[in-house]
């Protein structure tokens, strides 16, 4: 079994793999269709589900029982990258960095992982780079959006809020 929990004050993050709860597989899927189709117009099956997600490690995380945001982990040519970054636009001014965050944090941690990509639009650029990311290159339009990569090392001292009560599910 992969479940495991992060715990932060009332928020919470639950690691994950597809295949190992279809209930809260299901609640990623039914938070990207909110996001990426009904708020962004975007189309195609792709943004709900792809086959990135079979291998990916799935965060979802929750604000005492309400789902906040969804996440994912996965490799690419052995490189870890962060995709499909998703929050429910009630929740988008709140602060979900220490449980967003330190997951990550937690997870590469504890499987030795030094880089972590990921790419997002220009205006997301400063916050990314208050959580350590560096910019990568110029800004590419991919998808019909424009977006940029960012790169980030944990080999580092990690922040103050990486101390999570973490438990197996």
């Amino acid at each position: 079994n992969y479940k495991e929990m992060y715990n932060f004050a009332r928020q919470k993050a639950i690691r994950f793999r597809k295949d190992d709860d279809r209930i809260l597989w299901e609640q990623v899927k039914e938070l990207r269709r909110k996001v990426y189709f009904e708020e962004l117009g975007r189309t195609g099956a792709y943004y709900e589900e792809d086959e990135i997600d079979q291998n990916a490690v799935q965060f979802l995380v929750y604000q005492d029982d309400n789902v906040v945001g969804c996440f994912r982990l996965n490799v690419v040519a052995r490189e870890w990258w962060c995709s499909r970054l998703v929050v429910y636009r009630q929740y988008r001014n709140q602060n979900f960095t220490p449980v967003f965050w330190g997951s990550i944090w937690e997870f590469a941690l504890q499987n030795s992982i030094k880089f972590l990509y990921i790419q997002c639009i220009p205006i997301l650029q400063r916050y990314y780079e208050k959580l350590g990311f560096q910019r990568l290159g110029e800004a590419y339009i991919e998808d019909g959006l424009k977006l940029i990569t960012m790169k980030h090392s944990f080999l580092r001292e990690p922040p103050s809020y990486v101390s999570f009560k973490r438990s197996k599910l």
